[in-house]
């Protein structure tokens, strides 16, 4: 009986998904992203301002750079297993015609955030809600 029980341990233990360690996940984070969707709404170029938002991360020095659309962005983000801490960012102060998603993405990059890496796209949450999703 002992015997049978070990073998499906086994089996268990070996089908089971394996999990990432954390410097693969912050790795597979590195680079840029696009702003997929903020707060709900998906983000088009024709409302974004001068170009499409993205956000670049560097898992090695802990760093983000990017455009909310119009402005550019850069700052601290450390990447943790299941969180984004982001530190306090600068911004360049253009003013830009039809730049709808600045302030929701400005406003969305405050403080420690959680996110999930799924298929080549990242999800922020804050308190349980989606907040913005991300793609390659």
């Amino acid at each position: 009986m002992k015997q049978y029980f070990v073998l499906g341990l086994l089996f268990f233990i070996s089908c089971s998904p394996k999990i990432k360690p954390v410097e693969a996940v912050k790795n597979d984070l590195s680079g840029t992203w696009k702003v997929i969707t903020v707060n709900g709404l998906t983000v088009v170029k024709k409302d974004a301002g001068n170009e499409m938002p993205f956000l670049t991360f560097n898992a090695t020095t802990n760093t983000v750079t990017g455009t909310t659309g119009c402005n550019r962005i850069n700052g601290n983000a450390t990447i943790s297993l299941s969180s984004i801490n982001f530190g306090p960012l600068a911004t360049t102060k253009m003013m830009c015609l039809n730049a709808q998603y600045e302030r929701p993405i400005l406003q969305s990059l405050i403080g420690n955030l959680s996110y999930t890496y799924e298929q080549g796209l990242i999800t922020i949450s804050k308190e349980g809600r989606t907040i913005m999703t991300l793609a390659k």
